[in-house]
């Protein structure tokens, strides 16, 4: 048996406590329902409460005792399911509650909002600290990629044909759909690349953005550069051709 996988949560259920028979909770479990709600009233009288079910209860006004927890709260079985520790029971929790986003009398909508907004500014921050350790060691990164290439080539070689044979259909069409530029062509996705370097594409970015002089002259090195090397990879082409037809 793995290592991570723990009995205990064999047996998990999301639940809904509701509460006034108005606003509501969604919680998981391994325990009973029974077990569950007791421990929902337990811990407003001895220990700390969920936040959200505590700031609704006392919004309430009423004595807070375990006669009066016990009519105003409700408990709703929602799904069973097994999984195989708390991370994987709170992940099939925050997927459920995406069901009450924006429903006002789910309790946890602030507290799940809020958290779904930091993982995105987490994430963000962690591609922007990506970024910028990639430029800063650019050579690195680009020499272990190559090793990486060179080390898995056959392998590499082989992931992509068998991608390719699976999904050719897919790939055509997708390659040959025709996109809106904002320079004003319509052009086949495939051939994306190529235009942004065509003279009606550069004239557009040289007019329609806030580029410095110094970002200017880089793109059009790097146009030039683009068109230099179609040229050589033409004339080794079109070499390699003849010697094709001479055999």
């Amino acid at each position: 048996m793995s290592r991570l996988f723990n009995p205990h949560y064999s047996q998990c259920q999301i639940y809904k406590l509701i509460i006034n028979d108005d606003c509501y909770y969604i919680g998981t479990t391994t325990q009973s329902l029974h077990q569950r709600k007791n421990n929902h009233m337990m811990e407003f009288l001895w220990t700390k409460p969920c936040s959200e079910i505590e700031n609704y209860v006392k919004s309430l006004g009423i004595e807070i005792n375990r006669e009066n927890l016990d009519k105003l709260f409700k408990i709703e079985l929602l799904q069973n399911f097994e999984c195989q520790n708390k991370k994987e029971m709170l992940a099939k929790k925050d997927e459920h509650l995406k069901k009450y986003q924006g429903d006002k009398k789910c309790l946890n909508n602030e507290t799940f909002i809020r958290k779904v907004k930091q993982e995105e500014e987490n994430l963000l921050k962690r591609r922007e600290k990506e970024r910028k350790d990639y430029h800063v060691n650019k050579v690195k990164h680009q020499e272990r990629q190559k090793k990486y290439r060179e080390t898995y080539k056959e392998k590499i070689q082989e992931k992509s044909k068998k991608y390719y044979d699976e999904n050719k259909e897919k790939i055509a069409e997708k390659h040959n759909e025709k996109i809106n530029c904002p320079c004003g062509s319509i052009i086949i996705r495939n051939q994306k690349a190529r235009h942004e370097q065509t003279e009606k594409h550069q004239e557009w970015i040289t007019n329609n953005t806030n580029e410095t002089e110094e970002q200017r002259q880089a793109r059009l090195e790097q146009n030039k550069k683009y068109h230099e090397d179609r040229r050589i990879k033409r004339r080794q082409y079109d070499e390699e051709r003849k010697v094709r037809n001479q055999d």
